[in-house]
């Protein structure tokens, strides 16, 4: 019974230190300069009639999404990693257009004296 009782603290201990691991590999709070509203847009066909766009709000740790053909999602950003430019973060969507949305990672990346924020293959404006 006494072993038993041991294996249990053990493990409630390795729980409690991955926890704290995991949320020790945050590192604060994004940067300012990818604070603001970003935007981009395109066209769905080639002859230009239809439309679409996207825009994100960063604000903290806090970022809206949302864009059209309808699209929305807000959350929280965690900091992972920080170089020169960009950033390597950790979304993690409250609520989402996509139905039981996972938290993801994705690099932001500052161009043009941070008037352009790249994230993946989209090059979103400043226009706050």
């Amino acid at each position: 019974m006494k072993d038993h009782k041991i294996t249990i603290k053990l493990i409630l201990s390795l729980v409690l230190l991955l926890s704290l691991m995991e949320f020790s590999a945050c590192l604060g709070v994004i940067p300012k300069q990818f604070h603001g509203k970003w935007y981009v847009s395109g066209y769905m066909d080639k002859k230009k009639r239809y439309r679409w766009y996207k825009k994100y709000t960063i604000t903290g740790n806090k970022y809206t999404m949302d864009g059209y053909p309808p699209i929305y999602e807000t959350g929280t950003i965690d900091l992972l990693k920080e170089e020169k430019n960009r950033i390597f973060v950790r979304c993690n969507p409250k609520k989402s257009f996509i139905k039981d949305r996972k938290p993801y990672t994705l690099w932001l990346e500052l161009l043009k004296n941070g008037k352009e924020l790249k994230i993946y293959s989209e090059t979103y404006q400043r226009i706050k």
